[in-house]
C-alpha cells in the first residue's frame, strides 16, 4: 500500500506541473522554445528573453555560495567577450536572495569581471528551468529553442559550451 501511495503522489506532482495558472510559465524542454521570462537585472533594467531572439543565448543559473559557479563565471565571461560581436548573449540568473544578497552578488560580479547581464531569479523562472542543481547552463539557438543543457561543472565545460556556441552561430 505505501508503494501505491508514493506512486500516486509522484503522478499527482508531475501532472500538477503541467497545469499553468495565470502568471505561470512553461517547463523547459529540449528542442522546444525556452520558457519566456522578464526579470530585473542587477543594473535595475528589466530584461525579457524575447528581446534576445536572433542571438545565441547562454543562460546560467548560479549563486555566490556555489563553489562550481566560481569556475563557470570566468569561462562564461571569456566566451561572451569572444563571441558577443558574432551574436552571442550570456545571461546569468542569480539564485541569491535574502539579507545581503545584493552586496554578495555585486562583489562576486566585480571579482569575476562579469560584463554580461546578471538577473534576479523570481523563483518561477528557476522552477520553469528546473534549476535544482547549480550551476545549470542552457544554450538556446537564435529562435530561442533549447539546444543544450549542462548541469554542474567539469573540466570539459568550456569545450562543450564553446563547440555548441560555434555550431549555433
Amino acid at each position: 500500500m505505501p508503494r501505491l501511495s508514493i506512486m500516486l503522489l509522484i503522478l499527482g506532482l508531475s501532472l500538477s506541473g503541467c497545469e499553468r495558472g495565470p502568471g505561470e510559465i512553461q517547463i523547459v524542454q529540449m528542442d522546444s522554445e525556452a520558457p519566456l521570462f522578464s526579470l530585473k537585472g542587477l543594473d535595475g533594467k528589466t530584461y525579457s528573453l524575447v528581446d534576445f531572439r536572433g542571438r545565441v543565448v547562454v543562460i546560467e543559473f548560479w549563486a555566490t555560495w556555489c563553489h562550481a559557479c566560481k569556475e563557470t563565471a570566468p569561462v562564461l565571461e571569456a566566451l561572451y567577450e569572444s563571441y558577443k560581436d558574432r551574436g552571442l548573449i550570456v545571461i546569468g540568473i542569480t539564485m541569491d536572495s535574502g539579507y545581503g544578497a545584493e552586496e554578495n552578488v555585486r562583489e562576486f560580479v566585480k571579482r569575476h569581471n562579469q560584463t554580461y547581464p546578471i538577473l534576479w531569479d523570481d523563483d518561477r523562472v528557476s522552477r520553469a528551468y528546473q534549476a535544482i542543481q547549480i550551476p545549470l547552463t542552457y544554450v538556446l539557438d537564435r529562435d530561442l529553442i533549447v539546444r543544450k543543457k549542462i548541469v554542474g561543472y567539469t573540466s570539459e565545460y568550456q569545450q562543450i559550451l564553446e563547440e555548441t556556441i560555434k555550431e549555433l552561430l
